[in-house]
């Protein structure tokens, strides 16, 4: 299915508005808020000169605005662009000058690096500033917070003041579209890992319909039949990765793709204990973590709760996702020991891949061994295919669909 998410969750808002799309423990957005809010966003970029092929910078942690502006960039088909909300001043400004976005999209708590990096670039720097207001409990990343925010700074709630009428007019946008996902790699220097919408989404298929049970739709038509039948699998997903990191960005795609519900903790820092209680009050399905720096924590506060009986329904968590970090034996087995809770490790880059997993359903599948993915090949140094070589050693490599 070559298509654009956009035009998916549309559909999906259309046939279920009512059904919780995004939730941040204070507001839930329903389908049809989720659309209306983000084409009310489109709308107002598109009159301040924002089209197709412009770039909006998002310097934001995990927020509901986040996926808000993020949808609206998919529907005008500019371009989100990632910006780590923990960049120092310079290191925003030396992201801004490689990506030169139209419009740069930061929280209050990351006014002051935001600002100054603006500052320093003049007018190579974006024509539009919006800032989001800080979460309710939020924590401030360091820095100075205190100066008033300027008036040419638009508040994001702003975007949202638009006509019913002038909402209708955005056409479907069409899959050409691109997605920016900035990283530093090895290097530390920030470049751009573009992907083109509908590739991406005919990659992330198998990600999407087979974990839950589903086979893989022929087309837009089916996937919406698929997303919004009322036996469809339940999908809660809370990301607890930043979604400047491609798997909890992809993983919160996928979950909407599916008709499901992304549950975000809106604070920029990691509060355990909030996070294990919304855990079991929100009945969450899938956890995507950073390995043990986020799955650690996490068990230590949820291990009780579970112990002293997680609630009235139970834990319903049946499945945790890491990618790119070190998720140990140990920690792997604390998390089966809460349930039936499949964990997928994945050997991976957002340049390319995945190159390999290692699933485990239970602790007698441990220590879990990683396997290639189908489309990952082992290379040795005459660029030879050496995988099915017992003893060769080599770089690993991905053949499939592939960012530039």
């Amino acid at each position: 299915m070559y298509e654009n998410y956009a035009v998916l969750w549309r559909r999906i808002a259309a046939a279920c508005p009512g059904d919780a799309a995004v939730s941040d423990g204070v507001q839930t957005l329903g389908y049809g808020e989720f659309d209306r809010r983000a084409a009310a966003v489109a709308v107002s970029l598109r009159a301040r000169g924002v089209g197709a092929g412009d770039r909006v910078a998002f310097c934001l942690h995990n927020t509901v605005e986040f996926l808000v502006g993020f949808f609206a960039c998919l529907k005008l088909e500019a371009i989100p662009v990632s910006v780590n909300y923990r960049y120092r001043a310079r290191e925003v400004e030396e992201l801004l000058a490689v990506a030169t976005p139209a419009v740069l999209v930061f929280s209050a708590a990351s006014r002051a690096s935001a600002l100054e990096a603006v500052a320093t670039l003049g007018s190579a720097g974006p024509r539009l500033l919006v800032e989001v207001a800080e979460p309710p409990g939020g924590t401030a990343v360091p820095g100075d917070h205190s100066a008033r925010c300027p008036d040419a700074v638009v508040p994001f709630e702003a975007l949202l003041d638009v006509e019913t009428a002038d909402r209708a007019e955005l056409p479907d946008p069409g899959p050409g579209a691109q997605l920016y996902v900035f990283t530093g790699g090895t290097t530390g220097t920030p470049r751009a890992v573009v992907w083109e919408i509908g590739s991406l989404l005919q990659i992330q298929q198998t990600s999407i319909y087979p974990p839950v049970g589903l086979l893989v739709p022929t087309g837009l038509e089916e996937a919406v039949a698929l997303a919004t039948a009322p036996d469809r699998p339940r999908v809660v997903t809370m990301p607890l990765a930043p979604f400047i990191h491609a798997t909890a960005l992809f993983s919160a795609m996928n979950a909407l793709a599916l008709g499901g519900t992304v549950v975000i903790h809106p604070q920029p820092g990691l509060d355990a204990g909030a996070v294990a209680e919304r855990i079991v009050r929100e009945r969450v399905t899938r956890l995507i973590v950073a390995g043990d720096a986020v799955a650690v924590p996490i068990l230590d506060a949820l291990e009780p709760q579970v112990e002293s009986g997680a609630g009235p329904g139970g834990l319903a968590l049946g499945s945790v996702i890491s990618s790119g970090m070190r998720f140990s034996e140990e920690t792997k087995r604390r998390l089966h020991r809460l349930g039936e809770v499949a964990i997928v490790d994945i050997l991976a880059s957002t340049e390319g891949g995945p190159y390999a997993m290692a699933v485990s359903r239970g602790e007698g599948d441990l220590p879990a061994r990683f396997r290639l993915a189908e489309e990952a090949v082992v290379l040795d140094e005459g660029h030879r295919q050496v995988q099915d070589e017992p003893g060769a050693t080599g770089v690993l490599a991905f053949r499939g669909p592939l960012p530039r």
